[in-house]
């Protein structure tokens, strides 16, 4: 898992930072500007808003994982309607997160996405089928 943090103590140093703690423990930290222009939390976050700093950029020397994609579909696609690109009913946004909480990401979350096989896949699906669980979506 991966976090981000903004790191600053006021009249100790004169930068603030906004610091990515990757999934393998490596920080990585960017200069957003001065403690003096930049008071508290929030407005330290609009910096990093609007210079579009990327917050928990995922480490392309390990592959893009399942995991990081659907990480990235729930923050965008599983947001407020506002936000989405498709908006969803909030029924079906609860549906979804129940099904990648429970079903994908245990199973696939951690694998390079590129490398899962369509055939991995359905022998997978088939599997769930046979148990006897719910596969509409």
């Amino acid at each position: 898992k991966r976090k981000s943090a903004l790191k600053a103590k006021p009249g100790y140093c004169s930068s603030a930072l906004l610091q990515n703690v990757m999934a393998n423990g490596w920080k990585t930290k960017t200069l957003i500007g001065l403690v003096r222009h930049l008071p508290d939390a929030s407005s330290a976050w609009a910096e990093v808003k609007r210079l579009h700093l990327p917050i928990n950029r995922v480490d392309v020397r390990r592959g893009l994982t399942f995991g990081d994609l659907a990480q990235h579909y729930a923050e965008h696609e599983l947001a407020a309607a506002s936000e989405s690109i498709r908006p969803k009913a909030h029924t079906t946004i609860k549906g979804y997160e129940r099904i990648l909480r429970n079903r994908l990401l245990p199973r696939w979350g951690n694998r390079i996405a590129l490398a899962i096989e369509p055939l991995e896949v359905e022998q997978w699906l088939r599997a769930l089928k046979k148990e006897g669980h719910v596969l509409g979506v």
